[in-house]
């Protein structure tokens, strides 16, 4: 992995994980030419894909940094098709990111909205949430982003 283009603490997050070698996918994301551009990525189950993103979006979200500082608003925001890999991406993103000293939230339906309220209003790097199952995607965004105040985001929906 020392030759791939890694920040130091996703580096040492991954191995702490145990991670020698980035998946197939992974690799794919940190190709040149594709920082800051959008990705579609289509991978089997257990292939490294949440990761990938983690990875895919780190120019943008330590912008150069090893240590993020104090968020007054959150630097992405990631929307998932459900609960449960809202969950897995910030699970995942918390320890990708932790030695970045990134502070994570989610919000998902089926959850108290209160408590998924204040999830979202504590300063966050990257919140992570649901679609809430039939709501309208862009009309969840728009009120998630409304709640949290952020206007300028990067979404990586997958």
């Amino acid at each position: 992995m020392e030759d791939m283009k890694l920040a130091a603490p996703l580096a040492q997050a991954l191995a702490d994980k145990g991670y020698q070698a980035l998946t197939a996918v992974q690799t794919a994301v940190l190709a040149d030419g594709l920082e800051g551009r959008d990705l579609l990525v289509s991978a089997q189950t257990g292939s490294g894909k949440t990761v990938a993103f983690g990875l895919a979006i780190a120019p943008e979200v330590l912008n150069g940094q090893d240590h993020l500082l104090f968020a007054g608003k959150p630097i992405a925001l990631i929307v998932a098709p459900t609960r449960e890999l809202a969950l897995q991406v910030k699970r995942e993103f918390d320890w990708l990111y932790g030695p970045a000293g990134a502070h994570l939230a989610s919000c998902v339906g089926g959850m108290d909205y209160r408590t998924e309220q204040d999830n979202v209003k504590l300063p966050s790097h990257v919140p992570s949430s649901s679609s809430f199952g039939r709501n309208s995607i862009t009309t969840h965004v728009t009120s998630l982003v409304s709640i949290i105040g952020i206007h300028r985001y990067i979404s990586y929906i997958m």
